[in-house]
Formats: C-alpha cells, structure tokens, sequence
C-alpha cells in the first residue's frame, strides 16, 4: 500500500517491499557498527596519545630532577667558596693588624 503525503512525499517505510526493509535495516546496522568502530579507534589513538604525553613528562621530570641536582651542587660550591674567602679575609685582616702592632 502506498501512501502520498503532501507536496507528492512518499512514506519509504510503507512503500518498501520486505527484501527493501531488510537491507536498509542491515545498512543501519552496518552504519551503527562503522560508528562504533570509528569510536574504538579514537579511544585507541587517545590512549596512545596519552602514553606518548606521560613518557615526555617523564623525560621532563628526568631532566629537570638532573638540573636541580646540578643547582643545589653549584650552590654548596659557592658557600664553601665564600666561606673559605671568609677565611681568608679574616686571615689576611689579622696578618695586617698584627704587622700594625
């Protein structure tokens, strides 16, 4: 049976013979699978992507934990320094004033 709606539309789930019905709803399903594979995949490359950010992050943290080493190194470097520059300012300081006496 065919029904006709207005400005000459025809209803397509009406008008198709069974065989019709039976490959648009396989088509649906294909379509519906094509979208869910396609989900799987994004969820797949995110998850990559992800591995690939925490790897980077990690060879930051690395590297940043490396010159942070090397700073607190060059920092107990300059107080022995200016320590022993104390030293020997005190030295120097008490040699002078001994050669005064």
């Amino acid at each position: 049976m065919l029904q006709i709606f207005t400005k000459g539309q025809v209803d397509c789930e009406k008008s198709m013979a069974p065989r019709q019905m039976a490959i648009k709803k396989s088509l649906m399903s294909m379509k519906k699978r094509v979208k869910e594979y396609s989900w799987e995949k994004k969820v797949r490359r995110s998850k990559a992507e992800l591995a690939e950010m925490r790897e980077e992050m990690k060879h930051k943290n690395e590297e940043l934990a490396r010159l942070l080493h090397q700073l607190v190194q060059r920092k107990q470097l300059i107080r022995s320094v200016a320590r022993s520059n104390t030293w020997v300012n005190h030295f120097v300081e008490a040699t002078i004033a001994s050669w005064e006496d």
